[in-house]
């Protein structure tokens, strides 16, 4: 603390200046800061401590299990959140491969069929993509690895195909298909929840 008149320090639990012999209230403490009150003026003193006790106890009391509570919904909505985003994939390049059936089709005037890729069955690991003759010839490749696999069914007509996407980024072994066709963008075909 330091004295409101003269600006000396004063010691903790002193009645008066040691200087100037101004008097000091007790439990108060003079500000000499502009962030406080004006000088001269006192303040009292903060109850931090009593604060901080409080809130602890409270704390203790309901946090645990709110912390459990909070945690049990948080949890499992991040890891849908974490599987969404992995699968997001699959649509993309579906729509990719429809657009290249299209562009291929009004230069050549037919559609091309073509065996899933990449070869093997959709986990959660990234697979090489080892860019098959059917996808060459529309001219289409994904840009890096892939979770899913994609392949091509034409109509027997030659008038219509169906793009095909599957994954399984959570590998509990169900797969989620996303479809699309010369008239319809990518559409899941599996219920929201499968991954």
């Amino acid at each position: 603390m330091f004295c409101s008149q003269c600006g000396n320090p004063v010691p903790d639990g002193a009645s008066g200046c040691p200087r100037c012999g101004a008097p000091v209230a007790p439990g108060f403490s003079p500000s000499t800061s502009g962030n406080g009150p004006a000088a001269g003026q006192v303040r009292p003193r903060s109850n931090t401590v009593l604060i901080v006790v409080v809130v602890c106890l409270v704390g203790a009391f309901f946090g645990v299990p709110f912390v459990g509570i909070m945690a049990a919904i948080a949890i499992p909505n991040y890891v849908a959140m974490q599987y969404r985003a992995k699968r997001a994939e699959v649509p993309g390049n579906v729509d990719g491969i429809k657009t290249a059936e299209l562009a291929y089709n009004m230069a050549f005037g037919k559609y091309v069929a073509a065996d899933a890729a990449p070869t093997g069955t959709p986990d959660k690991t990234l697979k090489d993509w080892t860019y098959p003759a059917d996808f060459q010839t529309i001219g289409w490749e994904p840009t890096g690895k892939v979770r899913g696999a994609y392949s091509v069914e034409v109509s027997p007509d030659g008038t219509d195909f169906v793009v095909v996407g599957i994954c399984d980024v959570d590998g509990d072994g169900e797969y989620a298909r996303y479809e699309a066709t010369r008239d319809r963008g990518a559409t899941m075909v599996t219920p929201q929840n499968v991954y």
